[in-house]
């Protein structure tokens, strides 16, 4: 488990506001702690595991820890919402900044096609852009033309999937669902649901002594793909 060493900043970005750390592996991770809420940190885990399953960008994520003398030492006055113990963290993306609607069209379609669907799937509401702004949770990186997914706190809250699609940030690419595309996404899928035991396993001890999200519920979520396609597909 990485260790962190050293808490730099609390980010202004986000609802959760993450705070910027150093691990013992000398990497920069955006973590989030009891502030966020035992359910968001579990739905952190789960949908961001699930994601890199199916070979998604997302950064490389971790659950750390807080060592309870890097608390006690801290001059953060909100430091109580990072707290000691097991934390979630997304390792820091390089010259990273976030989607904005120019660049949309720069990103393929079949990537903006598995995002669209994993979103669905995980039922997560919270990537939204258009003209008009938005909340994409996004990130750029101008250098290599490419996105990386972030945020993930949201996951599994049951919201309506036609509402979820027309809002997307890459609801457009729900033309790119074709026959060969749902068959390739329901191999990957069934996949990915194959490490899920393993992946809720993974989770603190700590998270779940308080957790408002059962594993039963997110299977039941998750399964919809087989069991109730023509929704998901729609």
């Amino acid at each position: 488990m990485i260790q962190l060493i050293e808490i730099i900043r609390r980010s202004d970005q986000g609802v959760t506001r993450p705070f910027v750390c150093r691990g013992d592996d000398g990497a920069l991770y955006y973590v989030k702690g009891a502030g966020a809420g035992w359910k968001a940190l579990i739905a952190e885990w789960v949908a961001g595991s699930l994601a890199r399953q199916l070979l998604l960008p997302v950064p490389p994520i971790a659950i750390a820890e807080v060592p309870r003398a890097l608390v006690r030492g801290s001059v953060n006055e909100d430091i109580g919402d990072l707290g000691a113990g097991p934390v979630f963290a997304s390792r820091a993306v390089p010259m990273a900044e976030e989607l904005r609607y120019e660049h949309v069209r720069s990103v393929p379609l079949t990537q903006q096609a598995w995002a669209l669907l994993f979103d669905c799937w995980v039922i997560n509401g919270d990537r939204t852009l258009s003209e008009h702004g938005g909340n994409p949770n996004v990130l750029w990186t101008p250098g290599d033309g490419r996105m990386h997914l972030i945020d993930h706190n949201l996951a599994f809250e049951n919201d309506p999937l036609t509402a979820l699609k027309s809002h997307h940030v890459f609801s457009a690419a729900h033309s790119a669902w074709d026959k060969p595309f749902q068959a390739e996404a329901a191999l990957r899928m069934r996949a990915a649901m194959s490490e899920l035991p393993e992946i809720w396993n993974s989770l603190p001890d700590e998270w779940l002594d308080f957790e408002s999200l059962k594993l039963a519920e997110v299977e039941e979520m998750l399964w919809r793909f087989e069991h109730a396609a023509d929704i998901l597909w729609a």
